[in-house]
């Protein structure tokens, strides 16, 4: 897989990361998301048919590819946040193409309520 090019990242995504400060009263936690930085550049993309038929045997389904330029606040707890119009997608994989350093190749399921 190459590199996306710079043109094609044309959606701000907000980076969303658990914030497990906040405890219930019996000491369990339950995710809270906050923004983490900088809302980022983004390509989404959705995901081709035979992935998302491959993905109907595992639990979780990627529905979407998303590209953005490297990052290390990207985790896989974390959810990504755009707008106009407004979605939420959760990190499913995260491939750092070529090992380089460069840009990272995310599989997202977009959470819909």
């Amino acid at each position: 897989m190459g590199f996306p090019a710079s043109g094609d990242m044309t959606r701000r995504l907000r980076i969303l990361n658990p914030d497990d400060s906040r405890a219930d009263a019996r000491g369990s936690t339950k995710p809270s998301y906050v923004q983490d930085g900088a809302p980022i550049w983004a390509k989404i993309e959705p995901a081709r048919a035979e992935e998302l038929e491959a993905g109907e045997r595992i639990e979780a389904v990627v529905s979407h590819r998303i590209s953005v330029y490297y990052t290390k606040r990207i985790t896989h707890r974390s959810r990504f946040k755009a707008d106009n119009p407004e979605r939420i997608f959760e990190v499913l994989g995260i491939t750092n193409l070529e090992e380089r350093d460069r840009f990272l190749e995310l599989g997202c399921r977009e959470i819909v309520d």
